[in-house]
C-alpha cells in the first residue's frame, strides 16, 4: 500500500506543476498583450497626430489654391479687358484710315462712338495697390510716385 499512497501525491506534483506552468504562461502571455496593445495605442497615436498635420497642410493648400485661383480669375478679367481696348483701338484705327483715304461715304463721317463697348466695364482707380492701372507691373512701368 505504500506504492499507492505515493502516486497520489505524485499525481498532486504533476497537477500541481502543470498549473505553476500554465500560470506562468498565461501571465507571459497577458504580459506580451499589454506590450501589443500599449504598442497599438502609441501607434493610433502617432496616426492621430499624422491625420491631424495632414488636415492642416491640406487646409493651407485649400487655401493657396483658392487665392491663385482669384488673382487668375483677376488676372482673367484684365486680359479681357485689354483684348475690348485692343479690338476698340482697332476700330478706331480702321476707321480713321478709311476716313483719311476718302472710303468712308458721308453719311458714315459722323463722329464714331467707342463708349459701348467701354461702359460694361468698371472703371478702377489709379492707386499704388494696383499695379496694372498705373504701369507699375510691367518693366519700365511708371508707378504713381514717378508720375509727372
Amino acid at each position: 500500500m505504500a506504492g499507492s499512497t505515493s502516486q497520489p501525491q505524485s499525481n498532486s506534483s504533476q497537477i500541481f506543476q502543470v498549473c505553476a506552468t500554465a500560470i506562468v504562461q498565461s501571465q507571459t502571455q497577458m504580459q506580451q498583450s499589454r506590450l501589443y496593445a500599449e504598442s497599438q495605442r502609441q501607434l493610433a497615436e502617432s496616426h492621430k497626430k499624422e491625420a491631424a498635420s495632414l488636415r492642416s497642410e491640406l487646409q493651407q493648400l485649400r487655401s493657396a489654391i483658392f487665392y491663385v485661383q482669384r488673382e487668375r480669375d483677376g488676372e482673367n478679367s484684365k486680359c479681357t479687358i485689354l483684348q475690348e481696348l485692343i479690338d476698340t483701338q482697332r476700330c478706331i484705327i480702321r476707321d480713321y484710315e478709311r476716313q483719311r483715304q476718302g472710303q468712308i461715304s458721308s453719311h458714315l463721317q459722323e463722329p464714331m462712338n467707342y463708349e459701348s463697348n467701354l461702359q460694361q466695364f468698371t472703371h478702377v482707380p489709379v492707386t499704388q495697390d494696383n499695379p496694372v492701372e498705373t504701369g507699375g507691373g510691367e518693366p519700365g512701368g511708371l508707378h504713381v510716385g514717378q508720375m509727372e
